[in-house]
């Protein structure tokens, strides 16, 4: 009888700390900070008890610790067949699996699988606590909803393409055409271009890549949509931004024309004119009264400019390459 209850409370206990285990696993992998040594130091407090009462001869100690050392052998050699480098945030843990090609995936903290590893990578969303972004080879990148626990922007897919702007009580937000939503209503508005969104947020105005993700933040106090670029203003002084929402040029010029040509900016600063191109590198430099673009072979650039009639004028070309000089008193 005696030997009968010492079996079944040695399985009981295998059973529990294996559960504990499980649990433990995935969790303390991704602690930072002195506690993470609590769930060792329990069980290692405990098997040290038990080994006293084993040396005494005392059965309770064997039933503690023969359980804890089978527990402890079985759940390590699980766990590191599983998994290595878990990364906890929110309901969800992404972790690498040893069996699968360093393929990584989704579980939860009791460490049962939520996404099979699968994907050469996986990352957790920076713009909402709900989705993970996951990765493959040759197939780009992909949204998974950890609530759904399925893909709700599928692999290769854009926003700008598979989703839409939705209003709710006056703030905007982003969602798939299915009705999952992407970006949370939070925004002023968000004006959806060929190439990123632009979102206003504190009377500010930002960009969003196709992905969601956020290029600039909103710091920018107007903007202008020119196409292939786009104008911002800050602080009263405008730069450029690309047609994915980048900061190419910063806003430090007094105006800035875009001229018929995608490359070349006419710029001001103060007083005086200048040219750059599409990377805000410097063409012409802003030593000029006035500048004015001709197809024919470039730039018409004026210096000492009093009128209409007063004025000398360089031809430069495209490039910036002085090409002829001249100077006007309103007499030929």
């Amino acid at each position: 009888m005696k030997k009968t209850i010492i079996i079944i409370f040695s399985i009981l206990f295998v059973v529990l700390f294996f559960i504990i285990g499980m649990f433990f696993w995935p969790l303390t992998a991704y602690m930072v900070g002195w506690y993470v040594y609590i769930p060792p130091l329990i069980i290692a407090v405990v098997s040290f008890i038990a080994l006293i009462l084993c040396f005494r001869k005392s059965k309770v100690g064997i039933m503690i610790f023969v359980p804890l050392l089978i527990c402890n052998l079985l759940d390590f050699s699980f766990c590191m067949y599983r998994y290595r480098d878990c990364k906890f945030h929110g309901k969800a843990i992404i972790v690498r699996s040893l069996s699968i090609h360093n393929k990584e995936g989704l579980a939860n903290p009791l460490g049962i699988n939520i996404l099979t590893p699968d994907y050469s990578d996986v990352q957790f969303c920076s713009y909402n606590d709900e989705l993970v972004e996951v990765f493959k080879y040759g197939q780009g990148k992909a949204l998974f909803s950890i609530e759904q626990k399925a893909i709700v922007l599928p692999f290769g897919q854009s926003l700008l393409t598979f989703a839409e702007v939705f209003e709710d009580y006056g703030l905007y937000g982003i969602m798939t055409k299915k009705g999952d939503v992407i970006i949370e209503p939070k925004y002023e508005m968000i004006e959806q271009l060929p190439g990123c969104f632009i979102v206003k947020y504190n009377n500010k105005y930002g960009t969003l890549t196709g992905e969601g993700q956020i290029k600039e933040k909103p710091q920018y106090d107007s903007y202008s949509n020119e196409g292939s670029f786009i104008f911002v203003e800050k602080n009263r002084e405008w730069g450029i931004l690309d047609n994915e929402g980048k900061e190419i040029v910063s806003p430090k010029y007094s105006a800035i024309k875009k001229i018929v040509r995608d490359d070349r900016f006419i710029i001001r600063s103060g007083d005086k004119y200048g040219v750059i191109d599409e990377k805000g590198h410097t063409i012409i430099d802003t030593n000029y009264d006035a500048i004015y673009y001709d197809s024919g072979y470039g730039f018409r650039c004026y210096y000492n400019w009093e009128d209409i009639n007063i004025y000398d004028k360089i031809k430069r070309d495209i490039n910036g390459k002085y090409l002829e000089e001249e100077t006007y008193d309103g007499h030929w």
